[in-house]
């Protein structure tokens, strides 16, 4: 058997422009004026669409940084374009938590608990390499080889004490997830920062523009090993822009008191552990490096756009950031190099190098110093000339073997993926990391592939690297990027001479087998719930299978405690039949929808062809709907609203309403499908009649200056619905109407000023035959909910969200069968809690509880010394259990093997009251809940 070799012909042929784009090229003249000092929303999203407007995307790579961008903050800007305070989540959560995971907060209805593989699953798919989620940092504990910590890029700071077997969060009660760097005192490792917000997003520069969900707040701390934090005196509003973009902090070894911080901002100094800071420098820094031989001799590179300016440069202290000098490399200044990462020999700190990006996103040049960055000497670069070099920051073989009649692999991702890193040994040996990872043995001379981001050579790592680094006590090297963490004891550099005879060039085929890469990497991102999920999707027949789509790891399938990735990509919305889990429609960015009838091991793609064959486009995650009585129907919104009778087979175009925007929110009545009512921006749509005519609905909302990101109907009365709002105008969150939108009342009340992103409708009634109404918000900082009751009282909206994070949650679905609500979060994966109101009858059809669920119970929560786990498990499985502290250190340990009913009384009489942290492994998954002793 063969393979075809997509990565290097069938994927150049269809990269054809790959060669000609620029990385960001809509952030320049002619489609926008670098010169304006706010840039705004619009501003660039005018560029993007003026840039795009006559290229085919589905061939051009590189801009779905930007895509991910317009979808998340055009749901959140102003009307004005701009962006409001990034830490207005701190401040709004503070409004609503007198203290996190208080025991009043843990007595309410919900007790979320996470559900994640135990590993990275399976995918039917041989040449798969995907992953849990994007982890931008690492950090050694000083001299415990078996501690270490990692910095998500939206699931927050995780931390290990068993060599990265278990884990355990430290961040969720801290409401913003994105961490881009950590540092721990190396004379006290219980005192920690972080370096709040994702900067790895920065060469898709919005900066100006006030990008909140790339933004952080600053330097948080620690001084009690992560169970608690606070901010520092590093701390950001919106009015200092870029200031809380930080890429790292370096605390002086010999004075733990004494720290640098360096970021899109420039550098601060702190000699108070962090309570002050002075600014010693205003470049616009990208990496930071310090000699580990000599505490006050430090290394910083920049970062120049044509947006943000500064230049291109490295600069040295030699006194701890107090004073900086620019350093003559030969790099150009302006124009040419975006992105310079920076690295210094741990066996000879005289050498160091520097990687830089070129304006098209792949290597321009390498360069080296032997004398501490005195004089430097360019290496390679990808001109021709006697110091050619691959470009090691491609996609495929960065033009190694430059074949006749395909396009050279001359661009890449250096702004948002780029590492360095020098052997402990050797100071010749080097590994870059851009999608992939290259290594060099001579300084930098001659480069070969390390990994490969599909697996047609064996397995490798997953795309796009964004930390390298050793740990000093066992010489480990680990490498994180946009799948996770792994680790080897030594790199071995391949040699792409012998993949050559594995192809045959005629038939554009790969032997499997043919050849493997040397290296062997260890995957350690099992128990790392930091999964960015976009969609979800239930079965109303399987009350323990879920399907949802997720950023750059592709489409995951639960299925009674077992996983696999069932489709690559980046995975949006994804439904299940109603009756036959095998059948699963998975769906990546901008609508393409994909079809498997056996349960994810086989698909037939592009089934959305006719609607774009059409001329028409979807939203970066395109709303599908199912029938409620008929599976084989179902609907989606592109530039109209469309409809198939044959799963997806062929498509009817049931609307007349085109528009350049493309639908966001789609929603079909259960007790009507004739009933449909659908959203884009500026507008919201309800057709009464199975799409034959369609009404705008928009008098009475505040539609112009927000945008409606999600719509629920009654179960029971296809006139009555509710929309949620994003953006941040007090008071406009959630709107009902009873009469199809004809009016509305708004019901916001006491509901906080961040984003509400989705709404679901708790169907069925009281046993009094009264409406129950239960309503669940989704929000960028939990879950709330309302009834009937609660709105006719003071308490309005109430918090539901025992146990789960303060991340975003971007759709919610009721499995009726199994009692439970479920959650797809963008950053901690997927959770579920029991409903608020479980005792009620339903009249729609739906099953009731199915006992093949495993359907985990813990109580009492908060307990007085004793709690129980209850489970149903079908077949004999082992069943782990782990305790640990919030700071996560492991105190309890229990090893059963159970088939059937399992009641397991925990005693914990003897154990300090506080909070601990629950995690339950039953065949591939992870449960996880937080648990109080009093």
């Amino acid at each position: 058997m063969k393979t075809k070799i997509i990565i290097l012909l069938a994927f150049c042929l269809s990269c054809v422009q790959l060669s000609n784009l620029k990385a960001q090229q809509w952030m320049r003249t002619p489609y926008i004026d670098v010169n304006k000092k706010d840039l705004n929303f619009y501003d660039i999203q005018k560029a993007f669409n003026m840039w795009s407007a006559d290229k085919d995307l589905s061939k051009i790579k590189g801009y779905k940084a930007y895509k991910r961008w317009e979808w998340f903050y055009g749901q959140r800007v102003f009307p004005t374009g701009e962006m409001p305070d990034p830490g207005i989540n701190w401040k709004e959560l503070k409004k609503i938590k007198n203290e996190y995971y208080s025991k009043k907060n843990l007595k309410t209805n919900s007790n979320w608990t996470s559900i994640a593989p135990i590993s990275i699953p399976p995918s039917p798919d041989p040449t798969s390499i995907h992953g849990m989620g994007r982890i931008n940092c690492i950090t050694f504990h000083p001299t415990d080889t078996n501690v270490f910590w990692i910095g998500a890029s939206q699931g927050g700071v995780w931390k290990t004490t068993d060599g990265g077997q278990t884990w355990v969060t430290l961040t969720d009660d801290i409401p913003l997830l994105r961490i881009s760097d950590i540092a721990v005192a190396p004379d006290n490792p219980d005192i920690m920062y972080i370096a709040t917000g994702d900067i790895d997003y920065i060469g898709f520069n919005t900066i100006e523009a006030g990008r909140i969900y790339q933004f952080g707040m600053g330097i948080l701390k620690s001084t009690d090993a992560g169970a608690t934090w606070d901010t520092t005196g590093l701390s950001f509003n919106l009015t200092d822009g870029q200031s809380s973009l930080i890429r790292k902090i370096i605390i002086n070894p010999d004075s733990t008191d004494k720290i640098i911080a360096g970021g899109a901002d420039g550098i601060y100094k702190s000699s108070d552990a962090g309570d002050t800071w002075t600014k010693k420098d205003s470049s616009v820094i990208i990496d930071m490096d310090a000699n580990p031989l000599n505490t006050n001799t430090v290394f910083a590179a920049t970062f120049f756009s044509p947006v943000m300016q500064d230049e291109a440069k490295v600069m040295k202290s030699t006194d701890f950031g107090d004073t900086w000098t620019d350093l003559n490399t030969g790099i150009p200044l302006t124009d040419t190099v975006q992105r310079i990462e920076i690295a210094i020999a741990p066996s000879d700190t005289n050498f160091i190098y520097a990687l830089t990006c070129g304006n098209n996103g792949g290597l321009y040049a390498f360069y080296k110093s032997v004398d501490a960055g005195d004089t430097w000497q360019l290496v390679v670069d990808t001109n021709a000339g006697p110091t050619y070099a691959p470009n090691v920051l491609g996609w495929i073989d960065g033009g190694y073997f430059n074949l006749p009649g395909y396009p050279v692999d001359n661009a890449g991702q250096g702004t948002y993926d780029l590492t360095l890193l020098v052997s402990p040994n050797d100071p010749g040996k080097i590994y870059t990391g851009g999608v992939n990872m290259w290594g060099s043995e001579d300084t930098g001379k001659t480069w070969n592939f390390v990994s490969m981001w599909v697996n047609y050579f064996g397995p490798s790592l997953h795309a796009d690297q964004h930390c390298s680094k050793i740990n000093p006590l066992t010489g480990e090297y680990f490498q994180s990027n946009d799948g996770g963490l792994f680790k080897t004891d030594t790199i071995k550099i391949g040699n792409l001479d012998e993949v050559l005879p594995c192809v045959n060039f005629i038939t554009q085929e790969i032997t499997p087998g043919c050849y493997t890469l040397p290296t062997n990497w260890t995957d350690l991102t099992g128990g790392l719930h930091i999964t960015e999920f976009y969609r979800m999707g239930g079965c109303r027949d399987g009350a323990n299978v879920i399907i949802a789509g997720s950023q750059d790891n592709g489409t995951y399938l639960y299925n009674d405690g077992n996983w696999i990735n069932a489709w690559g990509g980046d995975g949006m919305e994804a439904m299940i039949d109603h009756h036959n889990p095998n059948i699963i429609y998975a769906t990546n960015y901008n609508g393409t929808l994909n079809r498997s009838t056996d349960g994810g091991q086989n698909f037939t793609s592009n089934l959305e062809t006719p609607i774009t064959d059409a001329g028409e486009h979807g939203d970066w995650v395109t709303p599908y709907a199912m029938n409620s009585y008929n599976s084989n129907i179902i609907y989606t919104a592109f530039n109209n609203i469309w409809k198939s009778e044959d799963q997806g087979t062929s498509w009817t175009k049931i609307s007349n309403i085109a528009s350049n925007y493309s639908f966001k929110a789609l929603s079909v009545a259960n007790s009507n499908p004739n009933y449909i009512y659908a959203s884009r921006p500026k507008d919201i749509y309800r057709t009464t009649d199975g799409g034959t005519t369609w009404t705008s609905i928009k008098t009475g909302l505040p539609i112009n200056d927000d945008l409606v990101t999600y719509i629920t109907i009654s179960s029971e009365d296809p006139l009555t619905l509710w929309i949620t709002f994003s953006g941040y105008d007090e008071g406009e969150k959630v709107y009902k109407s009873i009469n199809g939108g004809d009016s509305w009342n708004n019901i916001s009340y006491n509901l906080p000023n961040v984003a509400a992103n989705c709404i679901v409708h708790q169907a069925g009634h009281t046993s009094d035959n009264v409406y129950l109404n239960g309503l669940y918000v989704g929000t960028d900082i939990g879950v709330f909910y309302t009834n009937d009751s609660l709105l006719n009282s003071s308490a309005k909206w109430i918090e539901f969200d025992n146990g789960l994070p303060n991340v975003v949650v971007n759709e919610l679905e009721i499995h009726y069968g199994a009692q439970k609500i479920r959650a797809a979060t963008y950053g901690r994966g997927l959770w579920e809690t029991d409903l608020y109101v479980s005792s009620y009858d339903v009249n729609i059809g739906m099953p009731k509880y199915d006992n093949n669920n495993v359907n985990l119970k813990v109580f009492p929560n908060p307990n007085n010394g004793n709690f129980m786990i209850k489970a149903n498990i079908k077949k004999k499985e082992n069943v782990l259990i782990n305790m640990f502290t919030l700071t996560g250190d492991k105190v309890l340990t229990i090893n059963d093997n159970v088939k059937g009913a399992y009641d397991k009384q925990i005693d914990v009489s003897e154990f300090t009251n506080g909070i601990y942290i629950l995690q339950i492994t039953i065949a591939d998954t992870h449960y996880t809940t937080k648990i109080v002793k009093q």
